[in-house]
């Protein structure tokens, strides 16, 4: 007969003693990502306000304006 209470347990030859120092901590690696995240924000927010994407400028932007053409805008031909 089989015994079904047997428990098999596997452990990681690679894996650190208990007892290992952490390699950082995580304050450390919050606060990297924070700034990280900040200064994406900032570059983000900067290229926006550079590139006219901020809304508070009523010009159309050149790429707009050159994608109309003057032929889309005319008056479509009356067809009676």
């Amino acid at each position: 007969m089989s015994n079904t209470e047997i428990e098999i347990v596997v452990d990681d030859p690679t894996a650190p003693e208990a007892d290992s120092p952490a390699v950082t901590s995580t304050r450390a690696v919050d606060v990297v990502v924070s700034l990280l995240l900040l200064s994406l924000a900032l570059t983000l927010g900067y290229d926006n306000w550079r590139t006219g994407a901020a809304g508070n400028r009523p010009v159309r932007s050149l790429a707009i304006s050159r994608s109309i053409s003057p032929s889309s805008l005319a008056a479509p031909a009356s067809t009676a």
